[in-house]
């Protein structure tokens, strides 16, 4: 089997997909490419590398508590290394367990699921990398080829290898290994963060976490893809309006750019065929691509931000507003010199936690409110400034 497959895993082309803002559709891209036969993929994001070194059959548990990742066992046991990934992750073998993804519901009735023999994939795997070098890089792609086999999957047709790292922060391992990977890096309109954290808000019960939550999404909105812009990567661009204005247009693109032949299934949301109906925080979805969601979205934001938030965001994000050609509300010029003041009102959702920190008695939790507010006080500022000093690189929208 190794001598059949390996030379195929190891020539394929790696794609990632990393948010650059909240909510932008990572898992919804890479649910269309779930069922593109040149394509290996692994249902939604994966911090592989995180795992691998903190892997107990790699690096034992004194990894656990220290910094133990260049004291690794001489020997692996490569079969205790893959069944540790497959229980690590038994929501991608069990897809049942997946209840934040609901990937419990899939199909049209929404009654169905995938279960993978976690057997079978460790006995794969083992037998894929039984000859090479054990290593971050081969791991990885034993895992992938593992899931490719015992799905069924012709490793003969795949071109592509799609590992969704989700988050920038996650992409320098990624990067040592395969220093010549595509990024996708999907975004959508700034404004939107605010309606994404009272979304957010409304699932989770007020704590430390939920508060810290919200400083999270603003951090993941305001930095746009200032994260990727620092170095020389192969990134482009996929705006979620986009993609659900021009669907056709927008996968093709992609198509010509990873070097894969279009496919009608591209047009499908799905995991391992069956058809996803979109995760805990979606709502009504009924057509899997629907352009007016975007004017759902317009609808929310001036719900969810006082006027003074919007104000201030447009001016803060205009350069991402105007790059990925968003309408604006306001007119920037006349309201320029009120900005740095506008910054310093309340926004909406720091008024909704501090009502609720109140009703509950929960006061603690004010000096966690009161450091995102200085936190978002600081990176609006920081981004008002940069905007005059700093220019942006621009990366094609596709």
């Amino acid at each position: 089997m190794n001598k059949k497959y390996w030379p195929i895993l190891n020539s394929l082309d790696i794609l990632t997909i990393v948010a650059t803002a909240p909510r932008p559709g990572t898992d919804f891209l890479h649910s269309l490419f779930d069922d593109h036969p040149e394509i290996i993929s692994f249902d939604g994001w994966l911090h592989f590398h995180e795992f691998f070194y903190r892997s107990i059959s790699i690096y034992g548990t004194k990894n656990l508590f220290f910094n133990n990742t260049n004291d690794e066992f001489k020997n692996i046991n490569l079969s205790n290394f893959f069944y540790e990934f497959a229980w690590s992750h038994l929501h991608k073998f069990d897809s049942r367990y997946d209840n934040l993804e609901l990937k419990g519901n899939l199909g049209v009735n929404k009654d169905d699921f995938n279960l993978l023999d976690i057997d079978e994939f460790v006995k794969t795997a083992v037998n894929l990398i039984s000859d090479e070098e054990f290593s971050s890089r081969n791991a990885m792609l034993a895992i992938y080829g593992s899931i490719a086999l015992i799905r069924g999957d012709d490793l003969t047709n795949k071109k592509v290898l799609l590992h969704n790292v989700h988050l920038s922060e996650h992409l320098d391992f990624l990067l040592d290994d395969f220093p010549d990977v595509k990024i996708i890096a999907c975004t959508r309109d700034p404004r939107v963060w605010s309606t994404k954290i009272n979304k957010t808000l409304d699932g989770m019960s007020l704590s430390s976490y939920s508060i810290n939550m919200s400083r999270a999404l603003f951090k993941l909105g305001i930095d746009g893809t200032n994260p990727l812009s620092s170095r020389d990567l192969n990134v482009r661009v996929n705006s979620l309006e986009r993609l659900h204005f021009k669907p056709l247009e927008v996968m093709t693109n992609i198509c010509n750019w990873i070097g894969v032949k279009y496919g009608d299934s591209l047009l499908h949301s799905s995991w391992n065929g069956k058809t996803w109906n979109g995760d805990i925080l979606s709502n009504n979805i009924e057509l899997c691509f629907d352009p007016g969601r975007y004017t759902d979205s317009q609808i929310a934001w001036k719900h969810d931000m006082y006027i003074t938030e919007r104000v201030a965001i447009e001016s803060i994000m205009n350069k991402e507003i105007t790059m990925y050609k968003y309408t604006y509300d306001f007119n920037a010029k006349f309201w320029f010199l009120l900005v740095p003041f506008l910054i310093l009102l309340p926004a909406k959702y720091e008024v909704r936690i501090f009502s609720q920190i109140f009703k509950s008695r929960n006061f603690h939790l004010l000096i966690y409110l009161m450091i995102n507010i200085l936190y978002r006080y600081y990176r609006s500022y920081k981004k008002l400034f940069d905007n005059f000093v700093k220019s942006s690189k621009p990366f094609l929208i596709l």
